[in-house]
């Protein structure tokens, strides 16, 4: 990713990142010293159907800005937050996270998102088991699986689901982010193709 510097100063950069994540108290705390980013709140007592979608609205921007809309699942809070301050420092991307299955729904009842990323392996239903409920609601945002695991049959099977790609997340911590910022362009441009066909 062109906006990145060596490997070396992301690991630092991610030190520290998980250092103060862990101070912090709550997401508002955490927005307001990411350059004071609106923080999206859900309503946790409507409780919905996951096929019953409330009409989508977009997140919050600005007349002059645009960013891919991406939703992050997975039940390691910290990863997420790292992954979120990486995936932005170009600011082409946009990220909202979620910690598991359940809570995903509830942010993709509400408002739109350009592509879901999510992890394999999480409490409750895994990422094969959301990307199969998914693939059921009308226009769903493409797919990418990201996981740690390195299993075969796990990226056959999601690439059978339907995915747009199985990632991993082991490897040069670069070359591993900046495919991913680069999968989600072009799983966000096939979205934007198949809209307007």
């Amino acid at each position: 990713m062109s906006g990145l510097k060596t490997t070396y100063i992301l690991r630092l950069t991610i030190a520290v990142l998980c250092s103060r994540v862990q101070q912090m108290n709550s997401t508002t705390q955490l927005q307001k010293n990411q350059d004071e980013t609106t923080t999206v709140k859900h309503e946790s007592t409507c409780i919905m159907a996951d096929t019953a979608f409330r009409p989508m609205v977009e997140l919050p921007l600005t007349d002059t800005e645009y960013f891919l809309r991406v939703l992050h699942v997975d039940d390691d809070d910290c990863f997420l937050k790292v992954s979120k301050q990486i995936l932005e420092m170009e600011g082409k991307i946009k990220v909202e996270t979620a910690t598991s299955v359940n809570e995903a729904f509830e942010n993709l009842k509400q408002f739109h998102y350009d592509v879901v990323v999510s992890d394999y392996e999480m409490p409750g239903k895994n990422g094969l088991q959301f990307l199969e409920e998914l693939k059921k609601i009308a226009k769903s945002p493409p797919f990418i699986l990201f996981t740690g695991q390195g299993r075969g049959d796990v990226a056959a099977k999601a690439l059978n689901l339907g995915a747009f790609r199985y990632l991993s997340k082991c490897g040069d911590l670069e070359t591993v982010y900046s495919e991913l910022a680069s999968t989600i362009e072009q799983a966000a441009m096939t979205l934007l193709c198949r809209s307007s066909a």
